[in-house]
């Protein structure tokens, strides 16, 4: 199911994806987006934003657990490759559109964004923080994997590289990294524990709604 117009930009870099993700960080990505997911339990109801390809599907089907999970990716040809995963114990209805314009008819128990707050910066980061916390209930759950701001030049090299080709490629306004933690606490969550990975550039963090 469609709500809204895919994107061209992720679409064209949809076949070859991963095969960048897993060239330039190995499988520090991975490893991060799947380091919560043993926080997940029977028949919760799941929203993933941003999943991409849909390589967190095979992890969260390994739980061997029955999970509902609406899959909403801005990418046709991203939802596309997420669908192939033959799973188990997944209930999955997949959907193709902006985060923005999607109106869920329930609260989600858990929302997992695997990489995808780094497109926002400012004021456009603020809103759609906002519009994500009001898809999760009280005490739900959001499971934030993302790319950490450091003083290591490396780091902040890759972030420059990054940001230069995925705006010539998508079109993103973003153009640094922003403070994601502090914006999510704003909005009625709490920090409860998180985890560094590839020396502190990349962060996952569980946030509990209060």
């Amino acid at each position: 199911m469609a709500v809204g117009e895919s994107h061209k930009g992720y679409d064209l870099l949809a076949p070859v994806y991963d095969t960048l993700v897993k060239f330039v960080f190995k499988n520090q990505l991975y490893h991060a987006q799947n380091y919560y997911l043993n926080r997940l339990t029977i028949d919760q109801h799941i929203l993933i934003v941003g999943g991409g390809r849909g390589k967190i599907l095979e992890t969260m089907d390994q739980q061997n657990i029955p999970l509902k999970i609406t899959y909403l990716d801005a990418s046709k040809q991203m939802v596309r490759y997420a669908s192939r995963y033959p799973s188990k114990n997944l209930d999955i209805y997949f959907m193709t559109g902006k985060a923005e314009n999607f109106k869920p008819t329930e609260k989600y128990d858990i929302l997992i964004t695997p990489f995808f707050l780094d497109q926002f910066e400012g004021s456009d980061l603020e809103k759609i923080i906002f519009t994500l916390s009001g898809f999760i209930r009280k005490q739900g759950i959001w499971i934030v994997t993302d790319f950490n701001k450091t003083e290591k030049f490396r780091h902040r090299f890759l972030v420059k590289c990054m940001y230069h080709f995925f705006k010539f490629f998508t079109g993103i306004k973003a153009g640094k990294l922003s403070d994601y933690a502090y914006l999510i606490e704003k909005y009625e969550f709490t920090l409860v524990d998180s985890k560094q990975f590839s020396d502190g550039f990349i962060k996952s963090f569980l946030c509990v709604k209060t």
